[in-house]
């Protein structure tokens, strides 16, 4: 033990100032900065932490100058020396800054750099690069100016946007004085209003009045139930403030140097280059350039970029309202975004939509590269297809006359459903600043989006002195609500569920969500009757739609009620306006309309079209050809029919029964024609392909988990490796005790989890954390035994090729197919970490340099198979080992579900056989093309040769 603390890292640290060093104890100085070698801040990316860093760091450099210390390291030692912890966690004033050590290396390098003639003045540098270096942030790419797309997006923060966002704000401001007519402010009320907003936070409406000297009992039309107010220049509302610029100090500066000022503080990365500048630009002193460079702007982007505002403002400020300044700039009509409908095939959607897209701009390259992209990645993929298919459709009957595109949004409003949403959006307004307030006497003035949210979930958990922890009981304060002790959690677990809703997350302690993971509550304490009674307890305060996730058939019932879950259909919406603007590219744009999903169900239902794929009256949402049903009442929704729907809705009438229920079928034997086309449509899927071309991107999933594994022996003869993983102690259960690698500690962590068993009141696992953190004193992670099989690790090599850790593999990439020299047939699976190795060699063709390879199946691929003479199209599912399993191509929902449950609405059994069994069934790999023609060559036989027929 002793000889241990003699090499102390720290003391080593602390020894290198005053006395030589052996070359390995300098190296174990040298190394101990590689594990924590300091915060180095990024304004753009750190948010909120940022600021808790820095006071930490402020704190810690205070603590070693009051010292007498002269490095980190020193500082460090003395406190271990005196039985103090030196672990940096918020809040303790330990933070270190990059700063601290690079100054250390420097010290160091000074003072033993004379007494270690071997190492070079390169070989210093090489060790500080290699330690201090990290990689630069890629530019975050914007979006395009919606009148001028060659220009980007200009910031909300910048004071142009705040000016041309008032001034659009002013110009549309009517007010109605008594006994008068609503009419628009006039010259120098505008100029009054815009200029009060200018300097102003806000101003209400009321006030708005009394600024303008207008009548008592004047209205003003922007006023709603959900707005009381117009908001004032935000960025000058966070600069001007006391110990920032101040109010003087913001206003005496020109328009240039402010919009300088806010160049930087959105441009530049690095806290203390900012603060720097701002003393030597600006004149601030210290605290006051902190206090700028943590200002919190305005965030994201507007619509229009820099050019196009300066364009518009002065028309603006002349008091033409936005649409006429978009003319009279010469900016064509602010509305006019359509195509020209003259192009006769789609061209990639970049070219056609350069307002939505980031990025572009290279020569050459990628059409992604040349025109930019649209960033959600299912938006990208879905037009993609949406291009594929209408070229194909083009090609084949010539481009369509007409397009009608399904949207994805609520029928025409009544005007009790308008007010009732306008009082939504104030109570939802009023409770934000109620939180807001709560915060800032909590000693959080300016909570952070992700703080709201936890505030916002925090106020729905019951009375403000009963809120708990749903699956913990701990009690919840809004201190500790806004600290890191407490997370977000999915009741059901958003990787199944994908429901992102707030009627699906809690505020729970982080140790509790940790022990959760990713189950549903029933699923990790319905085994222990009274933990499980407790929360049960814990969530009868919580609203119904949090409640009933708590039961033991919460994943049942989700399945069978659940709604659109709020990503899904966000992204439907947004996809279905673009695809239309898209279409318009090739299609005139008054040719290319748009009926409402809502109206699409009642005329299916009128229709008696959902009994076609399953004899129910409910749609059947397991078979993809709905997709085909919904196609074909979508196509034959007529303009007259949808304003008559729009027009009875927006009276309130019964539209499903007066105006839906009275529509006949498009001709006699309708229903029959749509069920012989869905019997006759083969269902294209899309590949998850594997590209081995590096330079285009590879098949979508991660290559492995992320836990690392330590390699201690094995293989064995069963082909299993033992290994070593780190786990912290609130993940501890008692079948992972058994695998604590320390001896000794084992014995002890299991004699605090029976004192925990023993003496009851808390839960168990509450109470061995309590135990364990007071009597093990600094452990808070241990090392746990865990044995895997070899064929599922991806094996990580040091420089010299040696194998230092492994990762568990997370998903295969493809399954070759090979016919074998003696005439057997045998399926290679490839995990997608091995198929994305430059070096990877398939183990059969080394085995057998004369196998042929038959076919390459990714899942998500179509094959066919004959049985009983007839011939069966299948997906495929998944490809295990030699196995494959698919699916009938029109097969869909929760597969998984309807092949555990037998009670299910639509039962359905995978197949599951073997390569060889496959083939026995004529197994080949066919084509389904945009217009559902299928192409299907001639079958292998048993012994892997190509049969006769189709």
């Amino acid at each position: 033990r002793a000889r241990l603390r003699s090499l102390d890292p720290l003391r080593m640290r602390a020894e290198a100032l005053r006395s030589p060093l052996a070359p390995h104890e300098l190296g174990r100085a040298l190394l101990s900065f590689a594990e924590r070698r300091g915060f180095r801040s990024n304004r753009q990316t750190d948010g909120g932490e940022d600021g808790a860093i820095r006071t930490d760091v402020r704190e810690l450099d205070r603590r070693i100058a009051q010292s007498g210390s002269r490095t980190l390291g020193e500082y460090l030692w003395r406190r271990r020396c005196r039985g103090r912890t030196i672990r940096a966690r918020l809040g303790n004033g330990l933070y270190p800054a990059r700063a601290m050590v690079e100054r250390e290396l420097g010290a160091i390098r000074a003072a033993q750099a004379p007494r270690h003639p071997a190492l070079a003045p390169a070989d210093w540098d090489a060790i500080a690069d290699a330690i201090l270096f990290q990689r630069p942030l890629l530019p975050v790419e914007r979006g395009r100016c919606t009148l001028i797309p060659s220009e980007e997006r200009i910031d909300k923060a910048h004071p142009l946007f705040q000016r041309f966002r008032i001034w659009q704000e002013v110009l549309n401001v009517e007010v109605t004085t008594p006994g008068d007519r609503s009419r628009p402010l006039e010259r120098e009320e505008r100029e009054r209003l815009a200029a009060r907003l200018l300097d102003s936070t806000q101003r209400t409406f009321d006030q708005i009045v009394a600024d303008l000297a207008l009548p008592d009992g004047t209205r003003v039309n922007l006023r709603s139930a959900a707005r009381d107010r117009l908001d004032g220049d935000q960025t000058a509302k966070a600069l001007r403030a006391r110990k920032c610029f101040g109010r003087a100090g913001w206003a005496q500066l020109s328009l240039d140097r402010q919009q300088e000022i806010v160049g930087r503080l959105l441009g530049e990365h690095d806290h203390e280059t900012l603060t720097a500048w701002l003393r030597g630009e600006c004149g601030l002193g210290g605290e006051a350039a902190e206090a700028v460079a943590a200002a919190r702007l305005p965030q994201g982007t507007g619509n229009l970029s820099l050019a196009a505002i300066g364009r518009l403002l002065p028309y603006m400020q002349d008091g033409k309202r936005y649409h006429e300044a978009v003319e009279a700039a010469g900016l064509g009509h602010h509305s006019d975004l359509r195509g020209g409908g003259d192009r006769d095939r789609l061209p990639y959607y970049g070219e056609a939509l350069q307002r939505h897209v980031v990025g572009g701009g290279r020569t050459g390259g990628s059409e992604a590269e040349r025109w930019g992209r649209i960033a959600n990645p299912t938006v990208h993929i879905a037009l993609g297809q949406v291009r594929r298919l209408f070229n194909a459709v083009a090609d084949r009957y010539g481009k369509p006359a007409e397009v009608v595109v399904e949207l994805a949004r609520e029928m025409k409003q009544t005007e009790e459903d308008r007010l009732l949403y306008q009082r939504r959006q104030n109570e939802r307004r009023e409770r934000n600043e109620r939180l807001r307030e709560l915060a800032a006497a909590a000693g959080v003035p300016d909570p952070s989006p992700h703080d709201m949210r936890k505030l916002r979930l925090w106020d729905e958990q019951g009375k403000p002195a009963e809120r708990v922890c749903p699956f913990s009981g701990a009690p919840l304060n809004i201190e500790r609500v806004l600290s890191d002790e407490t997370e977000i959690e999915h009741v059901l677990p958003f990787g199944r569920t994908l429901d992102d809703s707030m009627n699906n997350r809690v505020i729970a302690m982080r140790a509790a969500n940790r022990e959760k993971g990713d189950r549903t509550p029933f699923e990790v304490w319905g085994g222990d009757p009274a933990r499980y009674a407790a929360i049960l307890g814990y969530a009868a305060a919580l609203p119904e739609p949090k409640r009933w996730r708590f039961g033991e058939d919460a994943m049942e019932r989700w399945e069978r009620d659940r709604d659109f879950l709020d990503r899904q259909l966000n992204e439907t919406r947004y996809l279905s306006r673009v695809v239309r603007e898209y279409l318009e590219a090739a299609v005139e744009p008054k040719r290319v309309w748009v009926t409402p999903g809502r109206l699409t169900a009642m005329l299916r239902h009128a229709w008696g079209l959902n009994g076609v794929l399953s004899g129910s009256p409910a749609k059947n949402r397991d078979d993809h050809r709905h997709h085909l049903v919904d196609a074909a009442v979508v196509g034959l929704t007529s303009r007259s029919l949808l304003q008559r729907v729009a027009t009875a809705s927006g009276r309130g009438e019964d539209v499903d029964s007066r105006v839906v229920g009275a529509v006949e079928p498009p001709w006699e034997g309708f229903r029959q024609d749509v069920a012989a086309l869905a019997d006759r449509c083969v269902v294209r899927h899309r590949p998850d392909r594997f590209r081995p071309d590096r330079s285009r991107g590879v098949t979508t999933g991660s290559l492995h988990n992320e836990t690392a594994y330590g390699i201690v022996e094995g293989p064995d003869a069963q082909g299993v490796m033992t290994l070593v993983e780190t786990r912290p102690l609130d993940a501890l259960d008692p079948k992972r005790l058994d695998g604590v690698r320390d001896p000794a500690l084992r014995d002890r962590l299991r004699a605090l989890w029976e004192r925990a068993e023993a003496e009851g009141g808390k839960p168990v696992e509450r109470r061995f954390l309590e135990l364990a953190r007071r009597e093990l004193g600094g452990v808070r992670r241990v090392r746990v035994l865990v044995r895997l099989s070899e064929d599922s690790l991806a094996f990580i090599k040091d420089a010299d090729g040696r194998v230092y850790k492994a990762y568990k593999t997370d998903g295969n990439a493809y399954m070759d197919i090979w016919l074998l020299p003696n005439g057997r047939t045998t399926g290679e699976t490839v995990s997608r970490y091995d198929a994305h190795q430059p070096d990877f060699r398939s183990k059969v063709k080394d085995e057998h340099p004369t196998a042929k390879k038959l076919m390459r199946l990714h899942v998500n691929d179509t094959i066919a198979i004959t049985e009983d003479g007839k011939r069966r199209i299948l997906r495929v599912q998944g490809l295990t080992g030699e196995v494959i399993t698919a699916v009938d191509h029109n097969e869909g929902g929760d597969l998984r579900r309807r092949g555990r449950d037998p009670e299910h609405p639509s039962p359905y059994k995978p197949l599951r056989q073997a390569v060889g069994q496959m083939l026995q069934k004529s197994l080949r790999k066919i084509a389904v093309d945009e217009l559902g023609r299928v192409r299907d060559g001639r079958p292998f036989g048993p012994d892997g040769r190509r049969g006769g027929g189709r």
